[in-house]
């Protein structure tokens, strides 16, 4: 619903991002409008520089749920089996992008979470603060990455909320959209606000 008309608003959150020249500023305000929520903070890492700090620490040891295949970037797919792989940054981002492609895979919102969790700790673990403030030094966002650091915040802190449920998709003037009811986007809003 757009608060100034009343009318319902079909704005692509992928839009937001480029339309303007506030990139990672006009998401915080889209999805602030979206919520009616106050967000603070926010930080965009591309992919290149998520797949360099895993490089950075020679990948990552990973215990994936089931065997998978899954769109690559460099080669057409990668196939991997039960149990630990050992996981460079590219198949790291392409586990990353099929957990956002929906129920199609396997590999979910909470796999995702955890192996996000996997790469930050041993990121943590293994970068001196000096090198690890320089790989992260292209992330776009309103809080710096020294802050984090200085007050250690616990990863594992990270809290998932999914809005796969509160999905349905529809099609608008022969556009493509993910669509959400204002009743589930305002649960989420109050997940998001309400702390143990």
């Amino acid at each position: 619903m757009d608060n100034n008309t009343g009318s319902t608003s079909y704005d692509k959150l992928t839009l937001a991002y480029v339309n303007g020249s506030g990139g990672a500023e006009n998401v915080r305000n889209t999805v602030s409008k979206l919520f009616d929520l106050s967000i603070d903070y926010y930080a965009v890492v591309d992919l290149e520089t998520f797949s360099t700090l895993i490089e950075s620490v020679n990948g990552i040891d990973y215990d994936l749920p089931e065997a998978i295949r899954v769109r690559a970037i460099s080669t057409v797919a990668f196939e991997f089996k039960k149990g630990i792989n050992h996981l460079n940054g590219e198949e790291i981002v392409a586990l990353m992008m099929a957990a956002s492609e929906g129920k199609r895979y396997e590999f979910d919102e909470e796999n995702l979470l955890n192996l996000i969790h996997a790469v930050l700790n041993k990121a943590k673990n293994e970068i001196p603060p000096t090198q690890f403030k320089e790989l992260t030094s292209s992330i776009e966002g309103n809080i710096a990455i020294d802050h984090l650091l200085e007050n250690e915040v616990e990863i594992d802190s990270i809290k998932l909320l999914s809005l796969k449920d509160g999905m349905r998709d529809d099609m608008k003037d022969g556009k493509y959209y993910l669509m959400f009811e204002k009743d589930f986007l305002n649960s989420i809003s109050e997940k998001l606000t309400t702390f143990n």
